[in-house]
């Protein structure tokens, strides 16, 4: 767990250093799924989106192994406590409407882009 917090905090440092790397600041809503199935409350985060292959890449430059899709795009959510996720949004934008995709920990969220109607 550890050394996928360091991929990502180096992944940040590295985006600032190579904007083509990831796409910086983009503001967006999220839930995540519980284990009653229930949604819980909206988050309101700011991430980047990076390219499964860009991911992968950086990683394996960096001495770590990485499973992401090369094909899929990813938007990253740094968390203040130093953690992260990852969600599998498929395309290179995050949705307009919210989508149901998942993460690192097949762990389902609904992501829409921006913070309008964010509850």
């Amino acid at each position: 767990m550890k050394l996928i917090i360091l991929i990502i905090i180096a992944i940040i440092m590295d985006a600032t250093l190579h904007p083509a790397l990831a796409e910086s600041d983009i503001k967006a809503c999220i839930k995540f799924q519980r284990q009653d199935y229930s949604w819980s409350h909206a988050y309101a985060v700011r991430g980047f989106t990076i390219s499964g292959y860009d991911l992968n890449r950086f990683a394996r430059e960096k001495g770590y192994k990485a499973h992401y899709s090369s094909y899929s795009t990813y938007f990253i959510v740094p968390w203040d406590n130093g953690g992260y996720i990852s969600l599998d949004i498929g395309s290179s934008y995050v949705p307009s409407y919210e989508k149901i995709v998942t993460d690192q920990n097949n762990i389902n969220w609904k992501i829409k882009e921006g913070w309008n109607y964010c509850d």
